[in-house]
């Protein structure tokens, strides 16, 4: 899915990441997968929104994700405040972690 989603070819890469998590419902890699491709395809920001927010209920503490979320409110929602706690739970988690700061 994440190479489909990358090739441009963002629907069937959606339908795929939709049925992982479907069927692993405790997995937060498709939700925030998906929620990316959101993101960068431009637009879709409230589902992207709602997809890292889901995979951060899943797994609280993934550095990657909290950034990911972070770069989200940083970027399309704009929502500096908020965006400098989750970078901040990030660091927390991965204090070494190049690709946060």
């Amino acid at each position: 899915a994440l190479l489909l989603g990358k090739s441009g070819a963002t629907h069937h890469a959606e339908q795929l990441y939709r049925q992982a998590m479907a069927v692993a419902p405790d997995n937060a890699l498709p939700a925030s997968q998906l929620g990316m491709m959101f993101v960068e395809g431009g637009g879709r920001h409230s589902e992207a929104q709602m997809l890292l927010q889901t995979a951060l209920r899943i797994v609280p503490s993934d550095p990657t994700i909290l950034a990911r979320y972070a770069d989200l409110l940083r970027g399309a929602l704009q929502d500096y405040d908020e965006a400098d706690e989750y970078y901040a739970k990030a660091l927390e988690e991965s204090p070494y972690n190049s690709e946060i700061v």
